[in-house]
């Protein structure tokens, strides 16, 4: 595959192959050391440095919280609550809400603790994600949290012979013999900012870059598909398929992002967010 990237007249090209399909879990996903679409988002977005930085010490905040324990909840719900905790209504100030809690966590030490109101829009956003699939056929077709780990190489430009090593983890994926189909589901504030959430989320470079591995996986054709639910009530959920169009735009992105990489540690990894590139500003 020959791509070209978003700096000037500057040229990379990748050669992806030994791209193979594992059925892993996130424990023993997320350790692997590969590049993933996270940290070719950080790059694009910021720099190398900050990306490292992001990798080196994640941040496991309100809404990256909520969002792994709704997809836990949609994806593999028979272990949900072997990982899960919900939180016990109890005012913590009297005697027995004291007692309460302290029952609570004794019992469930280890499990992330999920407040009640979360698990609440969780479950309901699941049910309307229930609705969705039946006319929509996510279901028994579909293999979930399945990964595809792929050797990769610069075969033309600035940095050609450079070998890389990639990754990338499903949500839903459906293969035949002349198709894949790929559906990754995406917690929003509400339906309506669906295009803000895919520009300021980088759903385009996610997108490319899952649909390049797919290929070299299997070259057929293959459909990228977004699933958005709305935290809002009535926690509406829809299906939008990626356009050529998007996927064209990410894919210049991720290579951009990956040719920055590639410069950032040839050139000793500088702590500074800096790169030598100009990036354009369009508003």
């Amino acid at each position: 595959m020959k791509h070209y990237d978003t700096h000037g007249d500057n040229v990379i090209s990748l050669k992806i192959e030994n791209a193979k399909l594992l059925n892993l879990s996130e424990q023993e996903y997320r350790p692997m050391e590969a590049l993933n679409q996270s940290y070719i988002k950080d790059i694009h977005n910021v720099s190398p440095s900050y990306a490292e930085y992001r990798l080196k010490n994640p941040e496991v905040g309100p809404a990256l919280l909520f969002g792994s324990a709704l997809h836990h909840y949609v994806l593999e719900q028979s272990t949900f609550y072997g990982h899960y905790a919900v939180a016990p209504s109890c005012d913590r100030r009297t005697k027995l809400g004291k007692e309460t809690w302290e029952s609570f966590v004794a019992d469930n030490g280890d499990k992330t603790v999920l407040k009640e109101e979360d698990f609440h829009t969780i479950h309901a956003m699941y049910k309307s994600l229930g609705t969705l699939f039946q006319s929509h056929a996510v279901g028994s077709k579909y293999v979930v949290e399945h990964c595809i780990v792929a050797d990769a190489v610069v075969s033309e430009g600035e940095f050609k012979g450079v070998p890389l090593r990639l990754k990338a983890k499903f949500d839903w994926l459906s293969e035949s013999d002349d198709k894949l189909v790929t559906k990754d589901l995406k917690s929003i504030a509400d339906i309506t900012s669906v295009t803000g959430a895919s520009y300021n989320n980088g759903w385009a470079i996610q997108s490319a870059y899952y649909s390049d591995l797919m290929t070299a996986y299997k070259p057929v054709p293959n459909d990228f598909y977004y699933i958005p639910v709305s935290k809002e009530p009535p926690h509406d959920a829809r299906v939008y398929k990626v356009s050529d169009e998007m996927l064209i735009s990410g894919r210049k992105k991720y290579l951009s992002a990956i040719h920055k990489s590639l410069w950032w540690h040839a050139n000793g990894r500088p702590e500074t967010a800096a790169f030598h590139g100009i990036d354009i500003l369009n508003g």
